[in-house]
Parts: structure tokens; C-alpha cells; sequence
């Protein structure tokens, strides 16, 4: 039997207002179809700080204030700790990535450089072409 809980945290909020609570049986399906699923939804809130699991109990909560709680069963509050936490230190080592940055007409800066030498070399080219059907 597992139960998992999802609810919003923060200072402002009441906790019991939006709660959902699921009890599920069948833990092969519930390890199957439902716990990919709420890994995914709660991962792609950006995960910033690290699921904890205290008395078997796993609680995280990503950067959106929603908390996913799972509860009785250690054995998947340990493995989707290990999951969440492998995925924030992924984040983290992303963010620091390059990221080319657009222009104000979209463009990224190398783009317009490689245009204006692109649209340069074509004005050299028809100037040389001009002058060569000339001197014949």
C-alpha cells in the first residue's frame, strides 16, 4: 500500500486547501504507470532542493511550491528520492551552459555577422563580374 499526497507549500498558504490524496494497492502497477508519471509532472516544476526522506516518508518540493509527499512504502520513497535528486544535480550542471542570445530582430549575434560577410562577399562578387563584362 502506498499513499501519495500533493499539495501546495509556502508561507501563505493553507496546506489542507488543494490537497490530493491517492492510496494505491497494486504497487507493480502503481511502480509501472503512476510513479513515472508523477516524477515526470513534479520534475518539470524544476526541482532546486533536495527530496528528503525521513521515517520512510519522501517529501520534495520543486520550484513552483507543489510538494509530492509518498508514504508508506520506504522502499519507493527511497528510489524516488534518488530519482528527483539525480535530476536537480542535472539541472544544476546545465545551468551552466552557453545560450546564444537573440537580437532584437531574432537573430543570434553570430547569425548577423555571418549574414552581413555573406551579403559582402555577393556585392564583391557581382562588382568583380561587373567589371570584367565591361572590359570586354
Amino acid at each position: 500500500h502506498v499513499t501519495v499526497a500533493l499539495t501546495l507549500e509556502g508561507t501563505n498558504i493553507d496546506e489542507s486547501i488543494g490537497k490530493t490524496e491517492c492510496h494505491y494497492q497494486d504497487i507493480e502497477e502503481f511502480n509501472k504507470q503512476i510513479l513515472p508519471f508523477l516524477v515526470s509532472i513534479h520534475e518539470s516544476g524544476g526541482i532546486d532542493k533536495e527530496a528528503l526522506v525521513e521515517n520512510g516518508d519522501l517529501e520534495s518540493v520543486n520550484e513552483y511550491d507543489e510538494k509530492l509527499s509518498i508514504s508508506n512504502n520506504e522502499e519507493i520513497s527511497l528510489e524516488t528520492a534518488e530519482k528527483l535528486n539525480e535530476s536537480m544535480k542535472l539541472k544544476k550542471n546545465n545551468n551552466y551552459q552557453r545560450v546564444r542570445t537573440l537580437n532584437d530582430n531574432g537573430f543570434n549575434k553570430i547569425d548577423s555577422y555571418v549574414t552581413m560577410i555573406a551579403v559582402a562577399i555577393f556585392i564583391m562578387f557581382v562588382a568583380i563580374l561587373y567589371l570584367i563584362i565591361l572590359k570586354k
